[in-house]
C-alpha cells in the first residue's frame, strides 16, 4: 500500500513536470503560473506527448473545399479570413464550396453528432462542457482523404470581429477557428505560447507565429506567387496587425448569389418584427445533424435541437441550390430520407440532393408515382422505420423507394395511419422517433402503440 501511494505521487509529479515542460512553464511545484494556465479555456484536441508539430496524415491535394453549416453572414466572413490566413502562407488553396466539401464547420453543444455526409451519422467522440473549458475540436486529415469536421462550442460567447480587442468574457471566433483549421490541415498543438496552435486559448485574432508558418509549410510547401503579388501575400501573412484593415476576401460566389444577397438586405428589414412563435410554418424538417428547419413563405429558420434562442431567418434561395429556388416562393413539403438525402417537392417535381453539400442528385416527376399535377399533397415524411411516404388528395398514400425512386406500395391514409385525420396539412419525424402530423391548429403523435390526439396547439 505504501509503495503504491509513493508510485502514485511519483506519477503525479512526473505528469506535472511534463505538463510544465510542454507548455514552457517553470518546472517544479504546482506554481501559480501553472495553475492559471490549467484553468484557461483550451482546444479539445489532445496533446501529443512526442511534441511533434504535424500529424501522421496530411491532405494529398492542394485545393480543398470547405463549408460552414448553417452559418450567418458574420460567421462566413470570419471563416473566410481564417482559411485565408493559412492559404496565404502555404501552397494550398482553401475555397468555400457547398459541393462535397473536404472540411465542414458546425456549431455544436454538449453530446453531439457528426454530419451525415462527412464523418458519418454517429456520435462525436468528444463532447462539450458548456461555457468556458473546451472551446472547440477538430479532426486531422484522414488516410483515405475523406471529409473531416471542425466543431465549435455553441454555448460560448463569440466575438465576431476581424481585429481590435476582444471584449471581456468573449472568445474571438477568428482565433479559435484559425486554430481548429490548423488541426484539420494536419497540425498538432505547439509548445510555443505565441503560436496560434498553442492548446490554450489566447486572444490574437488568428495571427500566425513563425512556428505556425514553418509547420504548415512542412506539410504543403511555400505558397506559389506571381512576382506582382509576392509582396502583398507575404505582408498579409506575417505583418498584419489587429488594427489594420482586413485583406480583401477571395471572391468564391457567383454573380447570381451576390445579387440575391443584395436583395436579401431589403427583404430582411421585415424580419426584425417577425415572431417565430406566432407564424404557421409551411414545412418542418429535422436533419440528421439534429437541427430543426422551419420554412415559412420565402424564409427558413435554422434551430439546433434544445436551443432556446434562435437567430433571424435566412432567405430560402440563400440556403438551397439556385436550381431549386429560381422560380419558387416557398417550401411546402421537404424531408430527409433514411440514407441522408434531402427530398423536396416543388411544383410537379421531387428533387433529391446531398446533405449538407446540397448537390442535386436526381429529379423526378410526381406523375411517375401516380400523383397528378393538381393533386393536393397532405404530407411528405420518412417514418421511424425508414420508409418514405407521400400522402395526397385527403385519401391516398404512396410509399417511395428512395434508392430506385419507384413505387414500393400504395393504399389509403386510414390504412396507413389509423386514428389520424386524412385531411392533414403536414407531418415529420422527431428525434425521439415519433411521428407528428398536423391538421389546422391540432397535431397528432404517432407512436409504436398507435396514435393519440394531443391538446390543440397553434402551429
Amino acid at each position: 500500500m505504501k509503495n503504491g501511494s509513493e508510485n502514485e505521487l511519483m506519477n503525479i509529479d512526473e505528469a506535472l513536470m511534463f505538463y510544465q515542460e510542454f507548455y514552457n512553464l517553470p518546472i517544479g511545484t504546482l506554481n501559480e503560473e501553472t495553475a492559471k494556465l490549467m484553468a484557461q479555456p483550451r482546444c479539445g484536441v489532445t496533446d501529443d506527448p512526442t511534441g511533434y508539430a504535424t500529424a501522421p496524415t496530411k491532405w494529398s491535394k492542394n485545393i480543398l473545399k470547405w463549408h460552414f453549416s448553417f452559418a450567418t453572414k458574420e460567421q462566413i466572413e470570419v471563416a473566410e479570413k481564417a482559411f485565408d490566413t493559412w492559404s496565404n502562407v502555404a501552397n494550398i488553396q482553401l475555397v468555400r464550396n457547398f459541393s462535397r466539401p473536404d472540411i465542414i464547420i458546425s456549431m455544436k453543444r454538449n453530446v453531439h453528432h457528426f454530419a451525415f455526409f462527412c464523418q458519418g451519422q454517429g456520435r462525436c467522440v468528444s463532447k462539450f462542457d458548456g461555457e468556458g473549458g473546451v472551446l472547440g475540436h477538430a479532426y486531422f486529415p484522414q488516410y483515405d482523404g475523406g471529409c473531416v469536421e471542425i466543431h465549435l462550442d455553441a454555448t460560448e460567447h463569440f466575438y465576431m470581429g476581424l481585429g481590435g480587442v476582444t471584449p471581456p468574457g468573449q472568445i474571438s471566433m477568428l482565433q479559435l477557428l484559425t486554430h481548429e483549421i490548423g488541426h484539420s490541415l494536419g497540425l498538432k498543438h505547439s509548445r510555443q505560447n505565441d503560436s496560434v496552435m498553442y492548446a490554450y486559448y489566447k486572444d490574437g485574432h488568428g495571427r500566425l507565429s513563425e512556428d505556425d508558418i514553418q509547420g504548415i509549410q512542412s506539410l504543403y510547401g511555400k505558397p506559389f506567387t506571381t512576382p506582382t503579388k509576392t509582396t502583398t501575400t507575404t505582408t498579409v501573412a506575417t505583418t498584419t496587425t489587429t488594427t489594420q484593415k482586413p485583406a480583401p476576401r477571395k471572391i468564391t460566389e457567383t454573380a447570381n448569389t451576390a445579387a440575391v444577397t443584395t436583395d436579401s438586405n431589403v427583404k430582411n428589414e421585415k424580419l426584425d418584427n417577425m415572431n417565430l412563435c406566432k407564424i404557421h410554418p409551411d414545412a418542418l424538417l429535422i436533419t440528421s445533424n439534429h437541427h430543426l428547419l422551419i420554412f415559412y413563405q420565402q424564409y427558413v429558420w435554422i434551430l439546433e435541437i434544445g436551443e432556446e434562442k434562435y437567430r433571424k431567418p435566412l432567405l430560402i434561395d440563400e440556403y438551397l441550390p439556385n436550381q431549386l429556388t429560381s422560380n419558387m416562393r416557398g417550401i411546402k413539403h421537404i424531408d430527409q430520407s433514411a440514407n441522408g438525402h434531402i427530398m423536396v417537392i416543388i411544383d410537379e417535381f421531387i428533387y433529391i440532393f446531398d446533405f449538407p453539400s446540397f448537390v442535386i442528385r436526381q429529379k423526378n416527376k410526381l406523375s411517375d408515382f401516380g400523383i397528378g399535377r393538381s393533386d393536393v399533397i397532405n404530407a411528405f415524411f420518412t417514418s421511424y422505420s425508414g420508409r418514405s411516404y407521400i400522402l395526397y388528395q385527403n385519401y391516398y398514400y404512396v410509399e417511395i423507394d428512395e434508392c430506385t425512386m419507384r413505387v414500393r406500395s400504395r393504399g389509403t391514409i386510414t390504412d396507413l395511419l389509423p386514428g389520424v385525420p386524412i385531411d392533414l396539412n403536414g407531418g415529420f419525424r422527431y428525434i425521439n422517433g415519433n411521428m407528428y402530423f398536423f391538421r389546422n391548429n391540432t397535431y397528432y403523435e404517432k407512436q409504436s402503440n398507435g396514435s393519440r390526439r394531443l391538446q390543440p396547439t397553434a402551429i
